[in-house]
Formats: C-alpha cells, sequence, structure tokens
C-alpha cells in the first residue's frame, strides 16, 4: 500500500478535527433560543432557500448581512449587537440551537466593532463611494461572523490541500510575467471557485486573512 503523502495527511487530520469540532463540548453554556420559533423560522428559510437555491454558507452569508443591515442602520455606533444578530440567526435556522457557544457573541461584537471602525475612519467624502464601501465591508463582516459562528474547518482543509496539490502541477510559461506569489494567488482563487464556487466577498475575505495574518 503506497504512503501517503504528508499533505494528504494534513488534511486527514484537519478532517478530524472537524468531527471534533462538531461534538458539543460539556460545561461549556450555549446559546438556546425558542423551539417552536425556531422551528417555524427554520422552516420558512428553507422554502425560501429552494426558490432562491443557494449554497447554505452563501444563505446564510446573505441572512448575516441583511439583517446585519437592519440593526446597523438603527443603531449605527453598532454597539450591543451581536447577542440580538446571533439569536436572530438561530431563529432563523440558520445556526443550530444550543450548539454555539455563549462565548462566540463577544467574538462577534469585536468584528462588528472592527468594521464599525473602518466605516467611521473612511477618507472618503462622496457619499456613493461611502456607499459602496459600506456595502464591501458589510459583506466581509458577514464572511467573518458566519466563520466564527460556523468554522469551515473541513472546507478550508480541502481548499488548502486542493492548492497545494495544483501548485505542483502548474507550470506559468516564462513568458508571462507573473511572479511565484501572483501566480499562487491566482491558484488560491481557481481553487476556491472551482471547489465551492465561492463568491467574490467570501474570497475576498479568505485574501485579505492571507495577506494580513491578524485580521481576524
Amino acid at each position: 500500500m503506497p504512503e501517503l503523502t504528508s499533505n494528504t495527511q494534513k488534511l486527514i487530520q484537519r478532517y478530524i478535527s472537524w468531527h471534533q469540532s462538531l461534538q458539543t463540548k460539556e460545561g461549556i453554556p450555549t446559546i438556546h433560543v425558542d423551539e417552536v420559533v425556531s422551528r417555524v423560522a427554520s422552516f420558512y428559510e428553507k422554502i425560501r432557500g429552494v426558490i432562491d437555491w443557494r449554497e447554505e454558507h452563501l444563505l446564510r452569508k446573505a441572512a448575516i448581512e441583511r439583517i446585519l443591515k437592519r440593526r446597523l442602520f438603527l443603531r449605527k455606533d453598532g454597539k450591543e449587537l451581536a447577542e440580538p444578530l446571533v439569536y436572530e440567526l438561530i431563529r432563523g435556522g440558520h445556526f443550530p440551537n444550543d450548539k454555539i457557544p455563549e462565548s462566540k457573541i463577544k467574538d462577534v461584537q469585536k468584528i462588528i466593532d472592527k468594521y464599525v471602525f473602518f466605516l467611521e475612519k473612511s477618507p472618503s467624502s462622496e457619499e456613493r463611494q461611502k456607499l459602496n464601501l459600506y456595502d464591501w465591508l458589510s459583506s466581509i463582516a458577514a464572511c467573518e461572523i458566519e466563520e466564527i459562528l460556523s468554522p469551515p474547518i473541513r472546507e478550508n482543509a480541502l481548499i488548502e490541500y486542493m492548492e497545494e496539490e495544483m501548485r505542483k502541477r502548474i507550470k506559468v510559461n516564462e513568458k508571462l510575467s507573473l511572479s511565484e506569489e501572483e501566480k499562487n494567488i491566482q491558484i488560491y482563487i481557481a481553487v476556491q471557485k472551482a471547489l465551492f464556487k465561492l463568491d467574490p466577498p467570501i474570497i475576498s475575505f479568505h485574501l485579505l486573512k492571507r495577506k494580513f495574518p491578524n485580521w481576524n
């Protein structure tokens, strides 16, 4: 039997970690919402999801962005938005009940505070530019909130595995003025599109994390 490559062994370990992360940890308080309300809302969201036909992670991201924008419109400073945001997402059936640790609320609030800070410190004075920046930052914030509430351990492991394999196989024509870093970025983007059909905001978020390791 051929020996597994180190890259394949790494993928297997990441999948094991993902499976372990799904298990409820004893002694850690989790977020609970009313079961009846949650089921009704979940049914409605699933019906709407069938009509819209959107992948699960895209549906969650869209819901986060929609709720976040609505709540930021009512309270522009973003203070104390995390808890009602998370509860509404669980009631809507976007995340499981009694699974998310309560400590995640603080993490979500930090994310909201960060992006509100970016908006407030924006040097742009034109209304259209501000609106475009607001839309873009809201979409990136939604990606980060989704990731903190439901870490895509399995998906990221597969993306990294495929990226490493593609790096070994893809050779760039010497006539093209493409650096090794640029080549790797293009491979990284292509892998995400090919494997999961990820949309621009999620890919942008992943690129930000790669460029700035301390982004989140």
